[in-house]
């Protein structure tokens, strides 16, 4: 029978590798959460603007989705740039689409903001 013996050092380094381990993965658990959490902040508010003003959506949308969409990500993940998607998204469908504004602003938007949070916060 072979006896083990365990120093300090190596229970250590056990140790250390374990919390790395549980830190990467709280990680990715806060990457998802900003994305999801994110993405329906921005729909909903999004959703808002549009039903009751499409004759001003171009503001009145980026105006209210602009800022939640920055301060949900930034509580949540400090590496997500929803912010910059959804600026770029909301705009350009609300200029092109004002007939059907509720519909093409709300898809764009918030695919957008899901494609933005989920690729920087992920890397």
């Amino acid at each position: 029978m072979a006896v083990v013996t365990v120093t300090r050092k190596e229970t250590t380094i056990v140790a250390m590798s374990i919390v790395l381990i549980l830190c990467w993965l709280g990680q990715s658990a806060t990457a998802t959460y900003c994305s999801d959490y994110c993405a329906s902040m921005c729909m909903s508010v999004c959703n808002n603007a549009a039903s009751s003003s499409c004759g001003n959506v171009k503001n009145t949308v980026m105006q209210q989705c602009v800022p939640s969409c920055s301060s949900s990500c930034s509580r949540s993940c400090s590496a997500c740039n929803c912010l910059g998607t959804c600026t770029g998204i909301c705009s350009n469908a609300a200029d092109s689409a004002y007939g059907n504004c509720r519909s093409s602003v709300l898809q764009q938007c918030s695919n957008g903001c899901n494609s933005g949070c989920n690729s920087n916060c992920r890397n």
